[in-house]
């Protein structure tokens, strides 16, 4: 637990955050990946001599003006040399070392200052005379070594960190003062509710024990317990007692991220003091029709780092919830870019609400915060767990396709030769993997395509060294854009082969004159557990995480890990909960039974109450076949009676933009004369993360089990699964199947007043191998066999209500 009066910060983030000035640039510049970097210092750090200390944590408390700060850090290395004590800072650098000019890089002599005063802090080094700070580059291609070399005093030192601390000081009063008037209003901060329903207060005090121990906890709360509050409370009040220091509170959809930010309001009105700040993808705030982050092509971009720290300032101190709109509204009138601002943002914000990526995900985590650990009690709050693993397997995979490289390497034959010629060596590989593949769809290797890898990487050196120079070229534009898609497509390619292990397999798909090449990760528990590691403790919750062991398992965790699933709150009898057991939703099937499909939905929505009625299909080309004869079915209806009594359809598009999906949304507002039914496709933005209270929904009808579609990797899954947990079909296809269909089944019911139905359509549901898996709170489900028994059933069940 950390002392309250202490306020942490590493050497890294005060040298950058005090002395950055100039333009944010994201013009292309060459950069080392992480393990080659590590490499790199390693190969430096064994070439000295035996009493070198390599890898030094260090760490000094400064009081200033009543502030105990806390400066923390990891030097690459500590001698002797000549009676002088050096702190060494290492640099791997593709620049030429000739050059590099002493005073050209002064944030790295700042990193290496601040080094050598913690050291002439301690007792060990207290009233050394000879004092020295050694930089150190080492080229990532030649390996060549050039170092600097400049003689300190203790007093030099100490006039370097007062100023820089002086700098930092108002930030440091802010963050002080800021924690002061935060923990008290979290102190008196109470349940924004007259009363705990069914179960949260046991998940509230189960998660606060979690923080409190450090550990993981995986939560089936089902709709209605109200899980985000009772995830966030507790969370709030560890962190108003420093048992933590910052709360991640991931997301896999924007719309649940609203549902966080609409808690933290209430929590708000009610007196809480809170600073959070929600994190949005750069394409989508960026002020630019396409995002371009130099400074030539962006007002924003140019003298960023002059003016930033002004809009820093303004948003924390005239805002507690620093949403996208308020973050776009501060960065426009400070002229600095929003995206950069917010990622800022979040090393002065209490809670930082994003999506999964930015802590799971390689390639884009915020490696402010995990790249180096300091100690720093972090604790993730990750919401819709069930998505996690889907995601997870996505972050961790990569691909490359054949036929990239072809187009690619011919158009820059003439402009960047070299490069070419190494594109050529990547499709010599991949024209050997196309010979081996013969006339096989699919092959399949346990280890990694060690001869691409190569090339993959003489590829990274090559595009690196053109790039870099391409500023000044005369490239087209548009080619050069795809150059570098393909050099970061590589670049993802060589930093998941870096994570490879036995959870990973390598496949080609071989189809005409194409070929793709994918890592795939099987099983991202190890990773998972990587990331998740990061943090002091971490919550995974969902309405459906269901099977519990199962969840747990892929996402992670370990036995040692609690499990807790939480009842329903709500009244059963509000639910009516169908089984229809005489139509088989089997892909073998669908064409013989899309018009008693048709006829049953028709049922439904003729049955009871007029309303509004979602169908969910397993995809979009069963929809369309049963939609037809729907409609078929409806003036054939309409023909026979008053068109007036009739009803309406409305369709999920395959594709739809926010103000589409919101426009959709809405519709369910008003309330039809004559009932509505939506065709909509299960695990789509629709069947998860929206809530329809009231009249705005009054039944569900879900169309199959929701087995993911049959496909080479899914088969690959559940060879993985059947080796190594002994049930390869539950873990690659029935789990996640009816994790979809408790999601769509999940709209109907969302507060105490609700009342609706849900059917489920297929004779699956009636195998013990599915009804094990229902919900407690299903326990009263009802098989029918016929469209007069479920006519009957609906009439019985509406009448009552």
């Amino acid at each position: 637990m950390s002392n309250a009066a202490v306020i942490k910060v590493s050497v890294r983030e005060l040298v950058e955050f005090t002395l950055r000035s100039g333009d944010l640039d994201a013009s292309f510049k060459s950069s080392i990946r992480a393990q080659e970097g590590t490499r790199l210092h390693q190969k430096v750090q064994r070439s000295r001599d035996a009493d070198y200390q390599a890898e030094v944590p260090l760490a000094v408390n400064l009081t200033r003006d009543g502030i105990e700060l806390r400066l923390e850090g990891r030097a690459d290395g500590i001698f002797e040399e000549n009676g002088t004590t050096f702190v060494e800072e290492i640099k791997s650098t593709l620049t030429p070392l000739d050059k590099l000019r002493e005073d050209d890089r002064p944030l790295h002599w700042a990193q290496a200052q601040c080094y050598a005063y913690i050291i002439s802090k301690e007792t060990l080094y207290h009233g050394s005379l000879k004092l020295g700070i050694r930089l150190t580059y080492i080229h990532a291609e030649t390996e060549e070594i050039l170092q600097f070399d400049k003689p300190m005093t203790s007093q030099a030192l100490s006039d370097f960190m007062e100023d820089l601390i002086q700098r930092y000081l108002k930030w440091i009063k802010w963050q002080r003062d800021w924690r002061l008037l935060r923990n008290a209003s979290i102190a008196t901060s109470v349940f924004p509710y007259p009363a705990y329903r069914t179960g949260q207060r046991e998940l509230a005090v189960r998660i606060y024990k979690t923080i409190l121990s450090g550990g993981r906890m995986f939560v089936q709360a089902p709709t209605g317990t109200g899980k985000t509050m009772s995830t966030l409370f507790p969370t709030i009040k560890a962190l108003g007692l420093n048992h933590a220091d910052k709360l991640f509170y991931l997301t896999a959809r924007t719309t649940t991220q609203a549902v966080c930010a609409d808690a933290l309001s209430l929590l708000s009105s009610g007196g809480l003091r809170l600073k959070s700040v929600v994190l949005t993808a750069k394409e989508k705030i960026c002020f630019l029709d396409k995002p371009s982050c130099k400074p030539e092509d962006c007002l924003y971009a140019k003298g960023h780092y002059d003016r930033i720290n002004y809009a820093l300032m303004e948003a924390l101190e005239g805002h507690d919830i620093l949403s996208r709109e308020s973050i776009s509204d501060i960065a426009a009138r400070h002229r600095v870019c929003p995206f950069e601002m917010a990622l800022d943002l979040t090393l002065w914000a209490d809670l930082v609400l994003c999506d999964y990526n930015y802590v799971f995900d390689p390639r884009v985590s915020l490696k402010r915060f995990f790249d180096v650990d300091l100690g720093a009690s972090y604790v993730f709050l990750v919401d819709e767990a069930h998505h996690l693993v889907d995601r997870a397997r996505e972050m961790y995979s990569a691909s490359l396709q054949k036929t990239a490289v072809m187009d690619l390497k011919k158009r820059l034959k003439k402009p960047a030769p070299t490069v070419s010629r190494a594109m050529d060596k990547i499709n010599t590989q991949l024209v050997a993997l196309k010979k081996e593949a013969a006339d096989r769809r699919y092959t399949t290797y346990e280890d990694m395509p060690e001869p691409l890898l190569a090339s993959l990487r003489r590829f990274e050196e090559a595009a690196q060294k053109f790039l870099a120079k391409s500023e000044k070229s005369s490239i087209d534009p548009d080619l050069k854009d795809e150059l570098l898609d393909f050099y970061f497509d590589v670049l993802g390619f060589l930093r998941i082969s870096e994570l490879y292990g036995p959870d990973f397999i390598t496949y080609t798909e071989s189809w005409k004159n194409e070929l793709q090449i994918k890592l795939f990760c099987l099983h991202p528990k190890r990773l998972l557990n990587d990331a998740l590691s990061k943090g002091k403790a971490a919550v995974l919750f969902s309405a459906t995480l269901h099977p519990l062991p199962y969840f747990r398992d892929v996402s992670g965790g370990s036995r040692e890990d609690l499990c807790l699933r939480l009842p329903s709150p709500f009244d059963q009898s509000h639910l009516g909960l169908y089984v229809y057991s005489a139509l088989s939703t089997r892909y073998k099937d669908r064409l013989q039974t899309t018009a008693s499909l048709a006829e049953l939905i028709h049922t439904v929505a003729s049955a009871g109450r007029p309303g509004h009625y979602l169908v969910f299909f397993p995809s979009y080309e069963y929809l369309r076949l049963v939609l037809s004869d729907f409609q078929a079915l409806l003036q054939d209806i309409s023909a026979c009676t008053d068109p007036d009594a009739g009803l309406t359809v409305d369709v999920q598009q395959q594709t739809m933009d926010d103000a589409q999906r919101e426009s959709f949304i809405k519709s369910f507002d008003i309330l039809p004369r004559q009932s509505r039914v939506v065709f909509a496709v299960l695990g789509g933005l629709f069947s998860e993360g929206i809530d329809l209270t009231g009249d705005r929904l009054s039944g569900v009808i879900v169309v199959g089990v929701g087995l993911p579609q049959l496909h080479y990797e899914n088969d690959l899954l559940k060879d993985f699964y059947e080796v190594n947990t002994g049930d390869g079909y539950g873990f690659a296809y029935q789990f996640p199947g009816m994790n979809k269909v408790l999601q769509a089944a999940g709209r109907v019911i969302r507060t105490e007043t609700d009342r609706g139905i849900v059917l489920l359509v297929d004779d699956r549901f009636t195998h013990s191998r599915y009804r094990k898996l229902f919900p407690p709170e299903w326990s009263h489900a009802v098989t029918l066999h016929s469209p007069e028994a479920l006519a009957g059933a609906l009439k019985t069940f509406w009448s009552n209500g």
